[in-house]
C-alpha cells in the first residue's frame, strides 16, 4: 500500500515521470535540479531525493519528493524513467516496460545506458557531469515518440522470463554433467 500523498499523486492525472539517483552523490545538485525542473515544466513528476542532498522544499508543485518506493511497484505506474544507470535500476525500468532517460555519473552506468540504448529502449545519455534542461526535454520528447512500444515489448520478455529458475536448472545440469 503506498503512502496517501503517493497513491493520490498517483490518482490525480496522466503518468508522471519518475526521477531518481538513488545513492548518487558528489554531483552539482544545483545544477541539475535546475536543468529538471526547467525541462519538466508542464509535467507530473515524482522525485525521489536518494542520498542527493537536495532539498524537497526547492521543488516546484508538480514535482512529489518520495521516499524508498519498491521499483517493481512504482514503474509500471509511470510515463518513463529518469536515472543514473545503476544495473539494478536499469534492470527495474526496463522490465517495467517503460521508457528510461540515463543520466550516468560514474562506473558500470555508462555501460548500462549504452546497453539500454543498443536495446532501443532508451535515447542517447545524458551527460550527467554537465546536465542540460534541453537535453532531459529531448530525451524525454524522444522516449515518448519513438521508444514507448519497444520497452513495452521488451518488459513483456523480460517478465515472461524465468531467469533464476532457468539459471538454477542449468547449474544443476552442468553440475550432473
Amino acid at each position: 500500500m503506498p503512502p496517501p500523498a503517493l497513491a493520490s499523486f498517483l490518482a490525480a492525472g496522466e503518468a508522471p515521470i519518475y526521477i531518481g539517483f538513488g545513492s548518487m552523490t558528489g554531483f552539482d545538485n544545483a545544477r541539475l535540479l535546475h536543468a529538471l525542473i526547467k525541462a519538466m515544466t508542464g509535467r507530473r513528476v515524482l522525485f525521489f531525493l536518494g542520498w542527493s542532498g537536495i532539498d524537497p522544499k526547492a521543488l516546484p508543485d508538480n514535482f512529489l519528493a518520495i521516499g524508498d518506493t519498491p521499483h517493481d511497484w512504482l514503474f509500471p505506474r509511470t510515463a518513463a524513467v529518469t536515472h543514473h544507470g545503476g544495473s539494478g535500476t536499469s534492470h527495474s525500468a526496463a522490465r517495467a516496460g517503460v521508457p528510461s532517460i540515463v543520466t550516468p555519473f560514474a562506473g558500470d552506468q555508462f555501460f548500462w545506458a549504452e546497453r539500454l540504448r543498443l536495446a532501443g529502449v532508451v535515447p542517447a545519455a545524458v551527460d550527467g557531469r554537465r546536465p542540460e534542461a534541453e537535453a532531459f526535454a529531448s530525451a524525454l520528447d524522444f522516449a515518448a515518440a519513438r521508444v514507448r512500444n519497444r520497452a513495452r515489448a521488451l518488459g513483456e520478455t523480460m517478465r515472461a522470463e524465468n531467469g533464476v529458475i532457468d539459471a538454477v536448472a542449468t547449474l544443476e545440469r552442468i553440475a550432473s554433467s
